[in-house]
């Protein structure tokens, strides 16, 4: 279901939002109208409504009534009486806003009556985690006309995938009136999505990916919704669990977690991996990065490639050039773990202290993490490139093209499964 939340009178007759969504929540301390103006409104239109006033009492609910609406939400405080004699009239969602982030104790019976059709459950602002718990008791009450929510930017998931386990999806026309919620326009290409994907990683404020891959899946008419989990060191082992259970279809894995992540899968063809795909109840980790890289090369006179920085998308680029028969010259700040890797690769390398000797190579590339400062030398190669991006930089730079030739690999490995792809 997904609802458009209305807060003013210019909304109200927007005709585009009434081909999108399939129920108009009039909220009525924000429209600022009589009744008088909404009954004459009402005549003319007969989309489903709900009545939602936070600030109101029950004792408004007669006033209410006379809009004939098909739903009415009644707050859990307004009591049993409220919801037995609205249900003469009206749908009843019964609405609760909660203070904490206890999951242990919810159960719906503390709030569900026998008259309430629907039931809405709002937990204050909080992380990813905190909207993947909501989510797993999304799924747990997913046969009891249950919508459960965390406010706030970081738990927008639960938000966004809630109606894949029967809750409501409440979206903004102009203006959001919470955190974390989205567009009707952003949610109407998703409105019939069956398919959960995520980028799981720390400190992904900047990343392109969910915009990217939406965009995607809309041009392939594949119902998928893909959403971000920027996910704290210390929460990453509970949120996998939680993500495994609820059955995500694919993952890009980004900073810090590219190693990490290998423990959860029952496959991985490397040790790093940036993408995850559910085959058959199993988790297959695999990297895109390598492919990506050469992808992009392959069209330049490029014979010896200097690669600063071995962690994930390094060491990446660096197995896949090795495939390509394109020479690399390694290079990392520490340099035990860059012999380590060389050896490994029977690559050369040179130590992070004589770094300017990678000004021979015809093209480096440098692989280190954000808040590195890049060796100054490094800059005056007129082939120099680093691998990050930030979102305003221009679509030519190579970070940027990377990012998008990578990510089209984990799109063809979710939608297509073509693991040749990669080969």
């Amino acid at each position: 279901m997904l609802v458009a939340t209305i807060h003013s009178k210019n909304e109200l007759y927007d005709q585009n939002i009434w081909n999108k969504a399939d129920l108009l929540e009039l909220r009525l301390d924000r429209l600022n109208m009589s009744t008088h103006d909404l009954k004459l409104w009402r005549k003319s239109h007969d989309k489903p409504i709900l009545l939602t006033d936070p600030t109101s009492s029950k004792e408004d609910l007669i006033p209410w009534l006379e809009l004939k609406p098909e739903w009415i939400d009644i707050p859990f405080h307004w009591g049993d009486d409220a919801v037995i004699h609205g249900s003469q009239y009206a749908k009843i969602v019964r609405s609760l806003h909660l203070e904490s982030h206890d999951y242990s104790q919810l159960t719906p019976q503390q709030i569900f009556h026998e008259k309430a059709s629907h039931v809405k459950y709002v937990f204050p602002e909080g992380t990813a985690l905190d909207g993947l718990k909501a989510l797993a008791l999304q799924q747990q009450f997913s046969k009891s006309n249950i919508t459960l929510f965390c406010q706030g930017n970081l738990a927008q998931g639960s938000r966004f995938l809630a109606p894949h386990w029967g809750g409501w999806e409440y979206t903004y026309v102009h203006h959001p009136l919470a955190k974390g919620q989205r567009s009707l326009e952003e949610a109407y290409p998703q409105r019939n999505s069956l398919y959960r994907y995520a980028i799981v990683g720390h400190s992904i404020d900047h990343s392109l990916s969910p915009a990217f891959h939406n965009q995607l899946f809309q041009e392939q008419q594949h119902p998928g919704t893909y959403i971000k989990l920027d996910i704290a060191p210390h929460e990453f082992e509970e949120a996998m669990t939680l993500i495994q259970q609820l059955k995500f279809h694919g993952l890009s894995i980004t900073s810090p977690y590219k190693f990490n992540i290998t423990s959860h899968l029952h496959q991985a063809n490397q040790d790093s991996v940036n993408t995850v795909v559910l085959k058959k109840d199993n988790y297959v980790g695999y990297n895109t990065d390598g492919i990506g890289c050469m992808n992009i090369l392959k069209s330049q006179p490029i014979k010896c490639l200097g690669i600063v920085g071995l962690g994930g998308t390094g060491i990446a680029i660096a197995k896949a050039a090795k495939q390509h028969q394109l020479k690399t010259i390694l290079c990392n700040r520490s340099n035990d773990t860059t012999q380590d890797i060389a050896s490994h690769l029977n690559n050369p390398w040179v130590k992070w202290e004589n770094i300017d000797q990678l000004m021979a190579c015809d093209m480096i590339l440098v692989c280190l993490p954000r808040q590195v400062t890049v060796p100054k030398i490094i800059h005056n190669h007129p082939n120099f490139h680093t691998v990050n991006y930030q979102t305003n930089d221009s679509v030519d730079c190579f970070g940027k093209k990377l990012f998008y030739s990578q990510a089209r690999l984990q799109n063809q490995l979710w939608v297509n499964h073509r693991q040749q792809t990669l080969n």
